[in-house]
């Protein structure tokens, strides 16, 4: 069964976060998509999967809101979940200038985060 209103986003454009969009739109009826390279964004909508990155999965783009507006997708989904590289965790938190309160978010995040050595 499909959720009508699953409001969660996908932050990070790479394998693991192709991987969650691909999971979770069989799941929802519509989700957030958060990525940087506008060329894997116009690849993807043009051609239903990530050139980049599990290449081999078809993606119904018909269920994605993909974007490269970070604070956009963070003021219109509820629920985050990051899954950028720990390597650009904080280059990635710095670009958002709307107000994380109140909403919920999950680490799908690997490794440790540089200058911090925390995971």
């Amino acid at each position: 069964m499909i959720a009508d209103d699953c409001n969660i986003a996908v932050i990070g454009g790479g394998s693991y976060a192709t991987a969650l969009i691909k999971i979770l739109t069989e799941n929802c009826e519509r989700v957030g998509w958060w990525m940087r390279n506008e060329e894997a964004i116009a690849h993807i909508l043009e051609h239903d999967h990530n050139p980049n990155y599990l290449s081999n999965v078809d993606l119904e783009v018909d269920r994605i809101d993909l974007t490269s507006d970070l604070n956009r997708i963070v003021r219109d989904y509820q629920t985050l979940v990051f899954a950028v590289p720990s390597a650009f965790l904080k280059e990635t938190l710095a670009k958002i200038d709307v107000p994380l309160r109140n909403k919920f978010m999950v680490s799908a995040i690997k490794g440790i985060v540089p200058d911090e050595n925390l995971i």
